[in-house]
């Protein structure tokens, strides 16, 4: 049987619940005897018109379908669901909540590795910006991250926290040369014997 995000009971003569709500992508499955209480979805909260389509099961014990698209979808009883009857449900299928990802760039790195954040979040989560890691440039230092890879956007340096916008974000190195240590300047002079 397939894994169900939502589940319903039925017995005769209700269904529980009655009102289910899940994301798209998500199943729903019914649990009890379909001989005797034949599933069947309906085109209204007060039909009792299948719709071209629709799901339907009228024996065994465990029925699961997966809804992928928004909506509302009704179901009844054929038996005591039909002309108002007690056996009639609803499943509201919200669109399936979207994430984001964060990528962090090397941007010239030469050596380490890139920090890498396998998470997904939903816009307005809260994201947090790691440190450097084992990655490095010779002759260079890192700075911080930055949303351009050129320096000129929005710049984050760990242990900051970020708001995650509505879409997926790169975080480039930052990186600044490493300053020499002045040289040292010696003077020679000749002495007279």
């Amino acid at each position: 049987m397939a894994r169900a995000d939502a589940t319903i009971n039925f017995l005769c003569c209700s269904y529980s619940p009655l009102d289910t709500t899940i994301d798209a992508g998500e199943s729903v499955t019914w649990v009890g005897t379909f001989m005797m209480h034949p599933l069947r979805q309906v085109d209204g909260p007060m039909s009792d018109t299948a719709p071209p389509g629709g799901f339907s099961q009228n024996s065994g014990t465990s029925f699961t379908f997966k809804f992928n698209t928004p909506g509302t979808y009704y179901y009844q009883c054929i038996l005591h669901g039909v002309g108002g009857g007690t056996m009639r449900g609803s499943i509201t299928v919200r669109a399936a909540p979207v994430s984001y990802s964060v990528t962090y760039d090397g941007n010239g790195s030469t050596g380490g590795s890139v920090p890498v954040d396998s998470n997904t979040y939903p816009a307005g989560a809260m994201v947090s910006v790691p440190d450097v890691g084992s990655l490095t440039r010779t002759g260079y230092t890192f700075t911080n991250w930055n949303t351009a890879a050129n320096g000129s956007g929005i710049s984050y340096a760990a242990p900051m926290m970020f708001t995650m916008s509505s879409a997926n974000i790169t975080l480039y190195a930052q990186w600044a040369p490493v300053s020499a240590p002045p040289r040292r300047q010696t003077q020679i002079t000749s002495q007279d014997n």
